[in-house]
């Protein structure tokens, strides 16, 4: 069971204002990222990642494209990331090491659709923990949101989400953004990236299971679940959230003190997460499914 709080701890994220940028003979390439175009540039419209002077701060950003791509022009999404893509660019995999788990990321981002497109550019984030020593990692938390239209620097803060909510202990992350959500659709389409950063750590304290028991019933859901407290702590509010973020439904309490029950009529199908509050100040996150 975790129990998280936050306090001011901010890890960087190397080169996060894209002020460093290494020459290659097609292409420029941030320092200490990788893109599509080590996969792509000696393709027609192969060079989707680019060094532009039109930043939120410092000298230059990151831009992103999708481009028209070989003889045939089919339209490719660019990508950016912090890991390895592989020689297909089908792969990423790789990242940076991190000793805790933040709350949050933010970012400054311009995206401009082409020919009016409603479609977005995406970011990703992967939290991960070696646990076996063998390379394999499990993924601890992702963070994801689709980036829409806009003209002007906007802010993102995308909030961190766990997946494992019993050990939330970290090593590495993988950042990701792709310039469109179909680029089928919207070949042309520029996203602008700059000034990324960590939010306050998540993690205090990780108790043990038995020190906060709470049961979750129904789950799946239909129509409405109950949290039920079972050494009788009393549960102080809950807050419903999408997988990216966006808070859905806030409820404090209004029943016996360590019961709660939680209307999902309203709701549409799919993955959501629940931040408990706890009298005593602690948060507990969990999952629900609803199936209606």
């Amino acid at each position: 069971m975790v129990v998280a709080t936050s306090f001011s701890l901010h890890a960087q994220v190397a080169n996060a204002g894209f002020e460093n940028w290494d020459s290659t003979a097609n292409y420029e390439e941030p320092v200490d990222w990788n893109s599509s175009n080590q996969v792509t540039a000696g393709i027609p419209g192969g060079i989707a990642i680019e060094k532009s002077n039109d930043s939120h701060s410092g000298n230059y950003a990151a831009s992103v494209k999708t481009t028209f791509l070989g003889i045939s022009a089919q339209p490719y999404s660019g990508i950016l990331t912090n890991g390895t893509i592989n020689q297909f660019g089908d792969t990423i995999t790789g990242g940076e090491p991190i000793s805790y788990l933040p709350d949050s990321i933010d970012f400054y981002f311009k995206y401009s659709p082409q020919n009016g497109s409603a479609n977005q550019g995406v970011f990703l984030t992967l939290f991960f923990r070696n646990t076996n020593g063998d390379g394999q990692r499990d993924t601890v938390a992702v963070a994801s949101k689709l980036l829409f239209a806009t003209s002007n620097y906007t802010k993102a803060r995308t909030q961190v989400l766990l997946v494992d909510t019993v050990n939330i202990q970290v090593d590495s992350f993988l950042i990701m953004f792709f310039s469109d959500s179909n680029a089928a659709l919207n070949a042309g389409a520029t996203l602008l990236v700059d000034d990324i950063s960590f939010g306050d750590t998540l993690i205090l304290s990780v108790k043990e299971a038995d020190a906060i028991s709470l049961t979750l019933y129904p789950n799946p859901v239909n129509d409405y679940f109950v949290i039920q407290s079972n050494d009788g702590q009393p549960i102080h509010s809950a807050t419903l959230m999408t997988l990216d973020g966006r808070k859905v439904k806030y409820q404090e309490q209004i029943e016996a003190p360590d019961r709660m029950r939680i209307n999902t009529d309203r709701l549409e199908k799919g993955i959501y997460v629940i931040q408990l509050e706890m009298e005593d100040g602690s948060s507990v996150r969990k999952m629900v499914n609803v199936v209606r």
